[in-house]
């Protein structure tokens, strides 16, 4: 059999640079498709956060902002029906539109501070105005509005008296006369810097009907 004399192939230096090239290309297609990827996964949680964001802005802005200056007795002296601390605030407004039941409901906002978490959590049970006392916060699941957060904490402005002067407060007493004019809450971490802008809402508060 006779062999063509300009019969061609590849030689191995040849092969090697192609091999190369093709391990370059791959190398780039795998990058880009990490970070689409990272980029996909951020911007989810971007949308996640912003979601959480607006169901805690909704809520505080239609119920908090609603709530009823009411009071009980204790000790045979009256306590206004709110309790605001550092990581608990506890109040009295009507019940939601679009909720299964009418009248006056106690809702509690909760931190609940877990290793490397803090999450904010809503509680709410019927008023009962004939109790002895504001009663204990509920210990149910409740509905988990924000997670992933270093810290989360409550504030207050007002006057805890008709005649004292407006300032913030990091704990509403319970001796207060009034409640709070403003409560504000506060997403951020241990150095300082803030995972989300403040929310604050004012309490239109009115006389329980």
């Amino acid at each position: 059999m006779m062999r063509h004399k300009n019969q061609s192939g590849f030689t191995l230096l040849e092969l090697l640079i192609a091999m190369v090239i093709v391990s370059m290309v791959l190398t780039s297609a795998f990058a880009a498709i990490r970070i689409g990827s990272r980029s996909w996964e951020a911007g989810h949680q971007r949308s996640d956060s912003i979601e959480e964001m607006r169901s805690i802005a909704v809520f505080a802005r239609r119920q908090m902002s609603q709530s009823i200056a009411t009071s009980w007795e204790e000790d045979d002296e009256s306590r206004i029906a709110f309790v605001g601390q550092r990581r608990l605030v506890r109040f009295i407004a009507p019940a939601p539109f679009d909720a299964d039941t009418v009248g006056l409901l106690t809702y509690s906002l909760i931190v609940d501070d877990q290793p490397g978490e803090s999450k904010l959590r809503l509680e709410y049970e019927t008023y009962d105005p004939g109790a002895t006392g504001f009663g204990e916060v509920p210990t149910g699941n409740g509905i988990t509005f924000a997670a992933n957060f270093e810290s989360i904490t409550f504030d207050y402005y007002g006057s805890v008296e008709k005649d004292s002067r407006d300032t913030w407060y990091s704990k509403w007493p319970m001796t207060a006369e009034l409640l709070p004019r403003l409560v504000r809450i506060k997403f951020g971490s241990d150095s300082g810097s803030a995972a989300w802008p403040d929310l604050v809402v004012a309490l239109h508060s009115r006389p329980a009907q």
